[in-house]
């Protein structure tokens, strides 16, 4: 079943208490602005090391991005006694789509507190008339600016 969890009942689930406000409200506490959702085929939750692992066909949507991936694990930590996503790690043949930009990785780590993905292996970036190939791409979701290093840029 593709849509294994609505990531809004798995932080509820995670928290064992209720909180203030809307489930909306809760779940952009989670992820620090708006809401992120994740499905998955598989969810493996470890409470005790505050992991979230998701495999297979893996979609995680957090306003105009959308990522997917083949193997994901959320990182959590505790904060005012909410459970809050810090980092999410990206496996496997990873796409990261956000308004024309598109970019392809085979690895991705996502800062949700800064707001910011770094794409490895096989970077590659297409965005309005350009091509860039890099050893490290690094995306500003917040200011939709990107950062290559090692880079091949081809103009079309």
């Amino acid at each position: 079943m593709r849509k294994l969890i609505s990531f809004l009942f798995f932080a509820l689930f995670l928290t064992g208490n209720i909180w203030a406000g809307t489930p909306k409200e809760s779940l952009r506490a989670l992820s620090h602005g708006e809401p992120i959702a994740i499905s998955s085929e598989k969810m493996t939750l470890k409470g005790q090391e505050d992991k979230v692992f998701f495999e297979g066909d893996v979609l995680i949507q957090k306003g105009d991005i959308k990522i997917t991936a083949g193997r994901v694990e959320v990182q959590l930590a505790n904060r005012e006694n909410v459970k809050e996503i810090v980092q999410i790690a990206m496996l496997d043949e990873v796409e990261v789509k956000q308004g024309d930009r598109r970019v392809l990785a085979q690895k991705g780590v996502y800062n949700t507190k800064e707001g910011e993905i770094v794409l490895t292996g096989d970077a590659e970036m297409w965005e309005k008339g350009y091509h860039v190939k890099g050893r490290l791409i690094r995306l500003s979701l917040n200011q939709k600016r990107s950062f290559v290093e090692g880079s091949v840029l081809t103009i079309y």
